[in-house]
Protein backbone atom coordinates (compact mmCIF):
# COMPACT_ATOMS: atom_id res chain seq x y z
CA UNK A 1 0.00 0.00 0.00
CA UNK A 2 1.44 3.34 -0.95
CA UNK A 3 2.31 5.63 2.26
CA UNK A 4 1.89 9.05 3.20
CA UNK A 5 4.75 9.93 2.22
CA UNK A 6 4.53 8.61 -1.58
CA UNK A 7 1.35 10.63 -1.52
CA UNK A 8 2.79 13.55 -0.20
CA UNK A 9 5.35 13.39 -3.70
CA UNK A 10 2.59 13.43 -5.73
CA UNK A 11 1.11 16.54 -4.41
CA UNK A 12 4.81 18.22 -4.46
CA UNK A 13 5.53 17.55 -8.05
CA UNK A 14 1.76 18.34 -9.60
CA UNK A 15 2.67 22.02 -7.54
CA UNK A 16 5.99 22.27 -9.26
CA UNK A 17 4.24 21.50 -12.79
CA UNK A 18 2.02 23.98 -12.19
CA UNK A 19 4.21 26.68 -11.18
CA UNK A 20 6.73 26.04 -13.94
CA UNK A 21 4.15 26.22 -16.91
CA UNK A 22 1.77 28.75 -15.63
CA UNK A 23 1.56 32.43 -15.24
CA UNK A 24 -0.95 34.00 -12.42
CA UNK A 25 -4.12 35.04 -14.07
CA UNK A 26 -4.20 33.01 -16.82
CA UNK A 27 -7.90 31.30 -16.75
CA UNK A 28 -6.75 28.57 -19.03
CA UNK A 29 -3.84 27.55 -16.97
CA UNK A 30 -5.44 27.66 -14.04
CA UNK A 31 -7.68 24.98 -15.28
CA UNK A 32 -5.34 22.66 -16.46
CA UNK A 33 -3.38 23.08 -13.46
CA UNK A 34 -6.25 21.83 -11.64
CA UNK A 35 -6.89 19.18 -13.65
CA UNK A 36 -3.26 18.35 -13.53
CA UNK A 37 -3.66 17.97 -9.63
CA UNK A 38 -6.62 15.94 -9.71
CA UNK A 39 -5.40 13.71 -12.24
CA UNK A 40 -1.94 12.78 -9.99
CA UNK A 41 -4.70 12.33 -6.58
CA UNK A 42 -6.31 9.97 -8.76
CA UNK A 43 -3.54 8.03 -9.61
CA UNK A 44 -2.14 7.91 -6.47
CA UNK A 45 -5.56 5.98 -4.96
CA UNK A 46 -5.58 3.95 -7.80
CA UNK A 47 -1.98 2.48 -7.13
CA UNK A 48 -3.07 2.12 -3.23
CA UNK A 49 -4.92 -1.02 -4.74
CA UNK A 50 -2.05 -2.37 -6.93
CA UNK A 51 1.41 -4.15 -6.70
CA UNK A 52 3.18 -1.49 -8.12
CA UNK A 53 3.61 2.22 -8.23
CA UNK A 54 3.43 4.03 -11.02
CA UNK A 55 6.10 6.18 -10.00
CA UNK A 56 8.58 3.56 -8.99
CA UNK A 57 12.12 4.19 -10.54
CA UNK A 58 12.17 -0.09 -10.52
CA UNK A 59 9.44 -1.68 -10.91
CA UNK A 60 11.06 -4.86 -10.34
CA UNK A 61 9.60 -7.16 -8.02
CA UNK A 62 13.22 -7.86 -6.59
CA UNK A 63 13.79 -7.90 -2.84
CA UNK A 64 17.40 -6.09 -1.91
CA UNK A 65 16.88 -5.27 1.87
CA UNK A 66 18.32 -8.87 2.35
CA UNK A 67 17.46 -9.44 6.42
CA UNK A 68 16.69 -5.92 7.19
CA UNK A 69 13.31 -5.73 8.33
CA UNK A 70 10.11 -4.21 6.58
CA UNK A 71 8.15 -0.94 7.42
CA UNK A 72 5.61 -2.76 9.15
CA UNK A 73 7.58 -4.61 11.10
CA UNK A 74 9.51 -1.22 12.47
CA UNK A 75 6.73 0.86 13.04
CA UNK A 76 4.47 -0.96 16.07
CA UNK A 77 7.42 -0.75 18.46
CA UNK A 78 7.45 3.19 18.21
CA UNK A 79 5.34 5.99 19.30
CA UNK A 80 6.87 9.15 17.10
CA UNK A 81 8.61 9.48 14.37
CA UNK A 82 10.27 12.51 11.94
CA UNK A 83 10.54 12.28 8.01
CA UNK A 84 13.40 12.43 5.11
CA UNK A 85 12.98 12.49 1.62
CA UNK A 86 16.78 11.99 0.04
CA UNK A 87 18.60 10.67 -3.21
CA UNK A 88 21.27 8.16 -2.49
CA UNK A 89 24.46 9.30 -4.56
CA UNK A 90 27.20 6.40 -4.79
CA UNK A 91 30.32 6.46 -7.22
CA UNK A 92 28.79 9.51 -8.59
CA UNK A 93 25.47 7.49 -9.62
CA UNK A 94 22.32 7.55 -7.73
CA UNK A 95 20.85 4.48 -6.98
CA UNK A 96 17.30 3.63 -8.12
CA UNK A 97 17.21 -0.31 -6.94
CA UNK A 98 18.34 -1.02 -3.31
CA UNK A 99 17.30 0.23 0.08
CA UNK A 100 17.83 3.03 2.39
CA UNK A 101 17.54 2.49 6.26
CA UNK A 102 18.26 4.92 9.17
CA UNK A 103 19.42 3.32 12.27
CA UNK A 104 19.57 4.51 16.29
CA UNK A 105 22.34 2.78 17.34
CA UNK A 106 22.26 -1.14 15.65
CA UNK A 107 18.82 -0.65 15.70
CA UNK A 108 16.99 0.07 12.04
CA UNK A 109 13.92 2.39 12.92
CA UNK A 110 13.18 3.65 8.94
CA UNK A 111 13.80 1.56 5.34
CA UNK A 112 12.30 2.01 1.92
CA UNK A 113 13.32 -0.42 -0.27
CA UNK A 114 11.62 1.61 -3.80
CA UNK A 115 12.68 5.16 -4.75
CA UNK A 116 10.36 6.69 -6.52
CA UNK A 117 11.32 9.03 -9.66
CA UNK A 118 9.31 12.48 -10.21
CA UNK A 119 8.18 12.29 -13.97
CA UNK A 120 8.28 16.28 -14.12
CA UNK A 121 9.37 18.87 -11.72
CA UNK A 122 13.15 20.68 -10.97
CA UNK A 123 14.56 17.14 -10.34
CA UNK A 124 12.73 15.29 -13.03
CA UNK A 125 13.87 11.32 -12.50
CA UNK A 126 16.04 11.56 -9.72
CA UNK A 127 15.09 8.56 -7.30
CA UNK A 128 13.78 9.88 -4.45
CA UNK A 129 14.15 7.23 -1.45
CA UNK A 130 11.03 8.62 1.28
CA UNK A 131 11.83 7.07 5.30
CA UNK A 132 9.67 7.05 8.00
CA UNK A 133 11.90 6.96 10.88
CA UNK A 134 10.53 5.78 14.14
CA UNK A 135 11.56 6.56 17.36
CA UNK A 136 10.59 6.49 20.79
CA UNK A 137 8.63 3.70 22.93
CA UNK A 138 7.37 2.79 26.20
CA UNK A 139 8.27 -0.29 28.67
CA UNK A 140 6.90 -1.51 31.72
CA UNK A 141 9.57 -1.66 34.62
CA UNK A 142 8.88 -3.66 37.97
CA UNK A 143 5.74 -5.48 39.07
CA UNK A 144 5.02 -8.91 39.34
CA UNK A 145 2.31 -10.29 37.28
CA UNK A 146 2.40 -13.68 38.97
CA UNK A 147 1.68 -11.97 42.42
CA UNK A 148 -0.83 -8.80 40.69
CA UNK A 149 1.64 -6.34 41.15
CA UNK A 150 0.76 -4.38 38.20
CA UNK A 151 4.57 -2.47 36.69
CA UNK A 152 4.97 1.15 35.83
CA UNK A 153 5.06 2.57 32.16
CA UNK A 154 7.97 4.31 31.50
CA UNK A 155 8.75 6.44 28.49
CA UNK A 156 11.80 5.49 26.27
CA UNK A 157 12.92 9.19 24.63
CA UNK A 158 14.74 8.94 20.94
CA UNK A 159 15.00 13.01 20.73
CA UNK A 160 18.37 14.46 19.82
CA UNK A 161 20.17 10.56 19.30
CA UNK A 162 22.32 10.39 16.33
CA UNK A 163 20.71 8.88 13.12
CA UNK A 164 23.26 7.16 10.71
CA UNK A 165 22.30 5.50 7.41
CA UNK A 166 23.32 2.78 5.36
CA UNK A 167 22.50 1.50 1.52
CA UNK A 168 21.80 -1.75 0.73
CA UNK A 169 22.89 -2.97 -3.17
CA UNK A 170 21.03 -5.70 -4.59
CA UNK A 171 24.24 -7.63 -3.97
CA UNK A 172 24.29 -7.08 -0.59
CA UNK A 173 26.88 -4.76 -0.16
CA UNK A 174 26.64 -2.12 2.31
CA UNK A 175 27.33 1.36 2.76
CA UNK A 176 27.29 3.68 5.49
CA UNK A 177 25.81 7.52 4.16
CA UNK A 178 26.38 10.94 5.01
CA UNK A 179 24.73 13.57 4.43
CA UNK A 180 26.02 16.75 3.18
CA UNK A 181 26.23 20.10 5.88
CA UNK A 182 23.62 22.13 4.35
CA UNK A 183 20.68 19.20 4.83
CA UNK A 184 20.00 20.04 7.83
CA UNK A 185 19.92 18.46 11.22
CA UNK A 186 18.58 14.84 9.78
CA UNK A 187 22.15 13.30 11.89
CA UNK A 188 19.89 13.62 14.91
CA UNK A 189 16.18 12.14 16.11
CA UNK A 190 13.57 15.33 16.09
CA UNK A 191 10.21 13.88 16.73
CA UNK A 192 8.06 15.25 13.83
CA UNK A 193 10.50 16.40 11.68
CA UNK A 194 10.22 16.35 8.24
CA UNK A 195 13.51 17.20 5.88
CA UNK A 196 14.23 17.05 2.49
CA UNK A 197 10.97 16.96 -0.82
CA UNK A 198 11.48 16.65 -4.04
CA UNK A 199 12.60 20.62 -4.55
CA UNK A 200 14.81 20.75 -2.24
CA UNK A 201 16.85 17.82 -3.01
CA UNK A 202 19.02 16.02 0.03
CA UNK A 203 21.69 13.34 -1.02
CA UNK A 204 23.20 11.33 0.61
CA UNK A 205 26.72 9.70 0.06
CA UNK A 206 29.44 7.59 1.17
CA UNK A 207 31.50 9.11 4.13
CA UNK A 208 34.93 7.70 5.45
CA UNK A 209 36.93 5.16 3.92
CA UNK A 210 35.09 2.60 1.25
CA UNK A 211 34.23 -1.33 2.93
CA UNK A 212 36.56 -3.65 2.50
CA UNK A 213 36.73 -6.19 -0.14
CA UNK A 214 38.78 -9.19 -1.07
CA UNK A 215 39.74 -10.16 -4.63
CA UNK A 216 40.18 -13.99 -4.52
CA UNK A 217 41.03 -13.93 -8.23
CA UNK A 218 44.24 -12.12 -7.81
CA UNK A 219 45.36 -14.30 -5.06
CA UNK A 220 44.25 -17.14 -6.41
CA UNK A 221 46.14 -16.64 -9.60
CA UNK A 222 49.93 -15.85 -7.33
CA UNK A 223 49.36 -19.43 -5.38
CA UNK A 224 49.11 -21.01 -8.72
CA UNK A 225 52.66 -20.36 -10.22
CA UNK A 226 53.66 -22.54 -7.09
CA UNK A 227 51.01 -25.30 -7.78
CA UNK A 228 48.50 -24.29 -4.89
CA UNK A 229 44.77 -22.67 -5.25
CA UNK A 230 42.43 -21.17 -2.72
CA UNK A 231 41.11 -17.72 -2.58
CA UNK A 232 41.11 -15.58 0.55
CA UNK A 233 39.53 -17.64 2.69
CA UNK A 234 41.50 -20.30 2.47
CA UNK A 235 44.96 -18.33 2.77
CA UNK A 236 43.28 -16.41 5.88
CA UNK A 237 45.93 -17.42 7.99
CA UNK A 238 48.90 -15.38 6.55
CA UNK A 239 46.48 -12.16 7.71
CA UNK A 240 48.00 -12.86 11.20
CA UNK A 241 51.17 -12.04 9.84
CA UNK A 242 51.80 -8.65 8.33
CA UNK A 243 52.29 -10.05 4.80
CA UNK A 244 51.86 -6.50 2.75
CA UNK A 245 50.49 -8.35 -0.69
CA UNK A 246 47.73 -10.43 1.06
CA UNK A 247 46.89 -7.66 2.83
CA UNK A 248 46.18 -5.38 -0.64
CA UNK A 249 44.58 -8.89 -1.84
CA UNK A 250 42.32 -9.68 1.07
CA UNK A 251 41.07 -6.53 2.83
CA UNK A 252 38.48 -7.83 3.85
CA UNK A 253 39.81 -11.50 5.41
CA UNK A 254 42.77 -9.29 6.24
CA UNK A 255 40.67 -6.41 7.92
CA UNK A 256 41.74 -6.27 11.59
CA UNK A 257 45.41 -6.67 9.86
CA UNK A 258 44.96 -3.40 7.69
CA UNK A 259 43.82 -0.93 10.94
CA UNK A 260 47.08 -1.58 12.07
CA UNK A 261 48.79 -0.11 9.66
CA UNK A 262 49.89 3.84 9.52
CA UNK A 263 47.28 4.55 6.82
CA UNK A 264 43.78 2.92 6.70
CA UNK A 265 42.55 1.89 2.96
CA UNK A 266 39.23 0.61 3.78
CA UNK A 267 36.99 0.13 6.76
Amino acid sequence: MMSRMCFALLVQVAVVASTESCLAGDAECASDSSVLIQQKVVTAHEAESGDSHPFWCDKSSEDCKGDWPTKEEIAPKFLDSMTLTAVVEINGVEQKKGALAAFIGDEIRGIDTKPLCPPFGPHKGDPFYHLMVHGGGQSVVGGDPSKGIVGKLVNRPDSGKKITYKFRACDGTVTELEPAPSSGPIGVFKINGNFGNVIKKIVLKPGGLPPCQDNDAALSNFVSQWGMKGGCKEWKGYCLGLHQQMGKWCQATCKDMLHLKTKKVCS
